[in-house]
This record gives C-alpha cells, sequence and structure tokens, in this order.
C-alpha cells in the first residue's frame, strides 16, 4: 500500500492521521520531539470554546462532536460543560444563578456574567498518545526535493533521506517557517499555567481574557494572553496577570508549573491550507488548532484528493 507521510506530530498531524486510517490509509507520522509529552500541542489547554471560533463556531460544534467520539473510540477522559465569561458569549447568567452551579467562585456584583452552555474538554495528552501509537517516527524533517512537481525525498537532520512514493502532509505548527515561506504566518507565545485548588470548579471560565478550568481533582489549569514573538523564555509579567486575575475570583494555592508555547496564526485571520506539489500541503491553523484541527484537515484532505492547486 502507497504510505502517506505526516511531518508533525501535534493535534492537527494526529487528526490526519485519525482521518486517513479510517479511510484504510497506510500513514506513517515524522515528529522532532521523543516524546508525546514534549509536543507544542501539549502546552494547550484542550478546551473547545465555540463562541471563541467567530464565524467558525458551527464548525467548532462539530468538531466537539468529533472529539466526543474519538474519545469514546479511545478510552480518553474528557468532559462537556458550559463556559461562563464577562465576555457576552451567550445569555446573561444572574448573580444568584452564578452562585448556584458555582458556589467558590464570587465574581463582583457590578460585572455581568454570561454562560454558553456547550464547551469540551478533554485530555489532549491522552489522546495523542493514542493516535500516533506505533505510527511515529521521531526524526526531524529539515528540507525535501521536488521533481516533476512531486515531493520525491525528505531529508532528515540525522543525514537520511526517506523516499516519498505517496502523498505529504505538513502539519508543522510554529516550526512551519523553518521549511516554507509563507509570508502572512505569525508565531505567537503563551504560557499554559498549572495551579491547584481545593475549592469548587464545574465550568470553564473565560474571564478578563483568561481561559481557566479544573483538569483533575484538584489541579487548575490557566491559559494567559499570547504575544507575538519566537522568544522561549517565561514572561514572568504575563504569567503574575494570568494568575492573579483567576486568583482574584476563585482561589488558587501557591504552587505554580508554568510552561511555554506557541502557536502559528495567520495574519489574513484565517487557517492555511497551502498546496505546495501534486503530492504534497501544508496545513497550520488560525488561533485555535485543537478547536479546528477537524474540520481543517477535512478540507485539505478534499484538496489533496481533488488535485486542486
Amino acid at each position: 500500500m502507497v504510505e502517506t507521510i505526516i511531518v508533525g506530530g501535534g493535534i492537527v498531524g494526529a487528526v490526519v492521521a485519525d482521518k486517513l486510517q479510517d479511510m484504510n490509509k497506510d500513514v506513517k507520522i515524522i515528529e522532532k520531539e521523543r516524546k508525546v509529552k514534549q509536543l507544542n500541542s501539549n502546552r494547550s489547554i484542550w478546551a473547545i470554546i465555540p463562541p471563541l471560533c467567530g464565524d467558525l463556531m458551527e464548525k467548532c460544534l462539530s468538531s466537539i462532536d468529533y472529539y466526543v467520539q474519538l474519545s469514546h473510540k479511545y478510552g480518553v477522559i474528557y468532559k462537556e460543560m458550559s463556559v461562563i465569561s464577562d465576555k457576552q458569549i451567550g445569555r446573561e447568567i444572574s448573580m444568584n444563578k452564578l452562585k448556584e452551579i458555582e458556589p467558590d467562585v464570587t465574581v463582583p456584583e457590578s460585572i455581568k456574567m454570561y454562560i454558553y452552555e456547550r464547551a469540551l474538554y478533554l485530555d489532549g495528552e491522552k489522546l495523542l498518545e493514542k493516535l500516533t501509537k506505533n505510527i511515529m517516527i521521531n526524526e526531524e524533517v529539515i528540507g525535501y526535493e521536488i521533481k516533476d512537481n512531486k515531493i520525491t525525498k525528505l531529508h532528515l537532520s540525522s543525514g537520511e533521506n526517506i523516499s516519498v512514493n505517496g502523498d505529504v502532509i505538513f502539519s508543522t505548527g510554529y516550526l512551519t517557517g523553518k521549511l516554507f515561506d509563507i509570508k502572512d504566518l505569525e508565531v505567537y507565545k503563551g504560557h499554559l499555567i498549572s495551579s491547584s485548588s481545593s475549592f469548587t470548579l464545574n465550568n470553564i471560565f473565560f474571564y478578563n481574557g483568561k481561559i481557566f478550568l479544573k483538569r483533575r481533582s484538584s489541579e487548575v489549569i490557566i491559559s494567559s494572553d499570547a504575544e507575538k514573538t519566537t522568544d522561549n523564555k517565561i514572561n514572568y509579567e504575563k504569567v503574575k496577570d494570568a494568575v492573579n486575575t483567576v486568583n482574584s475570583i476563585y482561589p488558587l494555592s501557591h504552587r505554580i508549573l508554568v510552561s511555554v508555547g506557541f502557536r502559528t496564526a495567520s495574519s489574513s485571520k484565517k487557517y492555511v491550507i497551502e498546496k505546495i506539489a501534486e503530492n504534497a500541503l501544508v496545513i497550520t491553523g488560525f488561533r485555535f488548532g485543537f478547536a479546528m484541527a477537524p474540520f481543517i484537515v477535512d478540507e485539505a484532505l478534499g484538496l489533496l484528493k481533488s488535485g486542486s492547486s
């Protein structure tokens, strides 16, 4: 069977693999990181909040359906819940009702709060482990050869080459610029902050620009504001702002762990699917790669199958 090679084993590449395997395609993922835990995708909060998807909200709702099915298929823990925000993302919720469903969250009474009743969190690291098991090779692709408008070889950092007989899909995320000159791509840095709390938290909160939720019995994870930079150092001011914002309405412990992650965004405010050869294309998401991966991948596979440019 002719093999499809996927370069990049984050959530987009993993979804590509899942969908191709459902079509009985033979797939291989080439990923530079040695362990799933080290993947950039794991610097994500692993939540889908449909109102934040803007014009693509309906597609993000369908992504929830896809991931719920996938979670059942692979035995991955997930939770469907509401998202509560100081932004007008849904219907207004009274302070009495908020206190009823979130007794340990204290929001100033002068602030209007809103609720949207369908969002998703899942154990993304476990999902990646399941989706990439037995099909991932730990190598870094640093170049490629094109002949007669087809990619024929991939060059690895080890000095070896891989011959290409089928299609190649590059889901290279924030490292896309190392292989391709796609002018409107921008890299943003964010922080995933882990803390803990003994207090109840039943839903996802999007408050003062910060997203936070309870992942396990006591672990609280927070997503900080993103900034346009490729610097991988922790921005302690961003972290402090995120922690203080959450702590102002929901009590956290003093234990804080921080990891830095990156995302690639298109300045044209749209995800990128670019055909670079007859048998190859580049996929990367805009803003919320996890939420958008299922329908971006469907569109990309349709483009590759059609042979259109």
